[in-house]
C-alpha cells in the first residue's frame, strides 16, 4: 500500500527499489523510518575490514530498525566489560600482515577488538553505541556516548552539521562540547544547545559549543569526522563555553555563592554570572550539585534539597533560592515498613524457604571468607560486584544470619521501584530493598543510607551502577 501510495517517488527512484543495505556508518534510526514509510525496507549490518566483512545484520525476516542486527551463523560476538565490541569466527584474520605489534594490540584468546562499543539486547540484536576512541568520560566517571547527542542536534532545523567531543578542560578532566556548522548564521547555538540540553540526562548535557568557522569538518577519505583535529582545533583557538552577560554580573565579586559555586566546579570566578547554568556553563552533574549543596549548607547554613536544583538552573536562580533560606520538603519517601519488627520475622522465614530451597539448586554458592567477618562490628557498608539479578539473594545466603538479619539492599529506583511495579515492593519486602537514585536526586538516596547506618542497619551496594556480563570489575560510579 505504501509503494501505491508513494507510486511518483518510487518512480522518480527507477520503480524497482525495494530495500537499501546501510552500513559503514551511524544510521539515524528516523531516517530509516521515513524510508520505510514510503515503502523502502531498510537493513542495516555491521561488519569491518577484518571480519571480511560481515559481522551481523538486520533480515527480511527478523528486522529491528536501531539496531545493526543478529551476528551471521558462525560468527561469535561478545561486548567486553569496558562495552567493546569483540568478534571471533572463520571469516575474522587471524592478524595483519608482518605487523605483530597491531595484531598484539587488536587480538586477544581468538577475539578480534573491534574499537567498536555496543551492547547485545535479550533478543539477541547487537546495538551500536560508538567509537571506543571517542567515548567521553567525565571525572566523575560517567560515560557520554556523542553519537546520542550529535543524533538530537542534527534534528534542529537550523543544524546543518555536528560534531560533539570530549574538550580537554586544563586539567579537569573533559568537558562535553559541541561543534555546530548552522545554516542560518542569524540562529542562536545558545538556543539549540539549550533545547537539546532539555532531552538529556544530567551527564549528558552539553557544557561548551562552538560555531565552527569552515563550511564542513575535516573528514577521512571516507568522508568521517577526523574527531582528533577538531578537537586539537578547539583547544588550538581556545574556545570554551560562552557566557553570557547580563545584569548583575558585578554581584560576582560579592556573592558568597558565586566562591563556593567557583571553588567546587573550579572555573574561574571572572567567568561567572547570573546566567551562568550548573550543567552547561558550571559543569556541574548530579554529584557535583550534590557536592556545591553540601558546601553551600555547611559554609553558610542553608539547606536546599537536591530535587529543587536542576542541570539547567542558573547562578541567579540558585542564589534566589539561598537568599530565601527554605528548607524545602525531600521529594523521596522511603517506606519504613520493611524495617518494621512485624515484617522482620516474615522476611526471615521467606528466606529461609528461598535459600534452602530453590536459591541452593538454582546457584549452588561455594562461600570463602567468612571469617574476615568475625570480631567485626556493625553496621557496615557493604560493596559488591554485580553480574545478575540472583546476586542480592546469594550474597544474602552467603553472609551469617546476624548480619544478613540486620542488612538493607540499594536497589536501582529506576529500575526495581519504577511506578506502577510491584517488583519494588517484592523487593522491599523479601530483601529489605530500597530505591537507590543512580542519576537525579541522589542526594537523599545518599542521606538515606545514612539514617539506615545511625539506625544500626548495614547496607549492601553495588557501586559499579550496572551489572558486568563476564564479572570484569566496572568503574564505580
Amino acid at each position: 500500500m505504501r509503494r501505491v501510495l508513494f507510486r511518483r517517488v518510487h518512480q522518480q527512484l527507477g520503480g524497482a527499489l525495494h530495500f537499501v543495505m546501510s552500513g559503514g556508518a551511524y544510521l539515524d534510526p528516523e531516517l530509516g523510518r521515513q524510508w520505510e514509510a514510503l515503502g523502502v525496507r531498510v537493513l542495516e549490518g555491521y561488519g569491518t575490514t577484518e571480519a571480511s566483512p560481515i559481522i551481523s545484520c538486520n533480515s527480511f525476516a527478523h528486522a529491528r530498525l536501531g539496531t545493526l542486527g543478529r551476528p551471521l551463523p558462525g560468527v561469535q560476538v561478545q561486548v567486553a566489560s569496558d562495552g567493546e565490541v569483540l568478534v571471533r569466527g572463520p571469516n575474522v584474520t587471524p592478524g595483519y600482515w608482518q605487523d605483530t605489534a597491531a595484531t598484539e594490540a587488536s587480538f586477544a584468546g581468538g577475539w578480534y577488538k573491534t574499537g567498536d562499543l555496543g551492547e547485545i539486547d535479550g533478543d539477541g540484536y547487537l546495538h551500536f553505541k560508538g567509537r571506543k576512541k571517542d567515548l567521553i568520560v567525565l571525572a566523575s566517571g560517567m560515560n557520554v556516548y556523542p553519537e546520542d547527542i550529535e543524533a538530537l542536534l542534527r534534528r534542529q532545523p537550523s543544524v546543518a552539521d555536528t560534531v560533539v567531543v570530549g574538550l580537554p578542560r586544563g586539567g579537569q578532566g573533559v568537558e562535553v562540547h559541541a561543534a555546530l556548522i548552522l545554516k542560518d548564521a542569524a540562529a542562536s547555538a545558545r538556543d539549540i544547545v539549550d533545547e537539546v540540553n532539555g532531552a538529556l540526562a544530567d551527564h549528558q548535557r552539553i557544557q561548551g559549543f562552538t560555531v565552527w568557522p569552515e563550511e564542513d569538518f575535516p573528514r577521512t577519505h571516507t568522508l568521517k569526522v577526523k574527531k582528533h583535529e577538531v578537537i586539537q582545533t578547539l583547544a588550538r583557538r581556545g574556545q570554551e563555553i560562552p557566557t553570557q552577560q547580563t545584569a548583575g554580573a558585578h554581584d560576582v565579586g560579592v556573592s558568597p555563592l558565586f566562591h563556593l559555586a567557583s571553588r567546587v566546579a573550579q572555573k574561574p570566578l571572572s567567568g561567572l554570572s547570573l546566567a551562568s547554568q550548573l550543567a552547561a556553563d558550571l559543569g556541574l552533574d548530579s554529584l557535583g550539585r550534590v557536592e556545591l549543596l553540601s558546601v553551600v549548607e555547611t559554609e553558610m547554613g542553608v539547606y536546599l534539597d537536591e530535587s529543587q536544583v536542576t542541570g539547567v538552573m542558573t547562578l541567579g536562580e540558585l542564589e534566589g533560592l539561598v537568599q530565601q533560606g527554605a528548607r524545602q520538603a525531600a521529594q523521596v519517601r522511603y517506606p519504613d515498613w520493611p524495617l518494621h519488627s512485624l515484617v522482620r520475622p516474615l522476611r526471615a522465614l521467606a528466606q529461609a524457604g528461598l535459600f534452602g530451597t530453590a536459591l541452593s539448586w538454582f546457584a549452588p554458592a561455594k562461600v570463602e571468607g567468612r571469617e574476615r567477618l568475625l570480631g567485626l562490628q556493625g553496621p557496615a557498608l557493604f560493596a559488591c560486584n554485580h553480574q545478575s539479578h540472583a546476586d542480592t539473594p546469594v550474597i544474602l545466603a552467603a553472609l551469617p544470619r546476624r548480619w544478613r538479619k540486620r542488612m538493607t539492599v540499594a536497589a536501582a529506583a529506576d529500575h526495581w521501584f519504577r511506578e506502577g511495579r510491584v517488583a519494588g515492593a517484592a523487593a522491599a519486602f523479601l530483601f529489605n530493598a530500597f530505591p537507590f537514585s543512580r542519576t537525579d536526586s541522589i542526594r537523599p538516596s545518599l542521606e538515606h543510607c545514612s539514617r539506615l547506618l545511625d539506625r544500626g542497619w548495614s547496607v549492601l551496594i553495588y557501586p559499579e551502577g550496572t551489572r558486568s556480563p563476564d564479572g570484569t570489575m566496572g568503574q564505580f560510579k
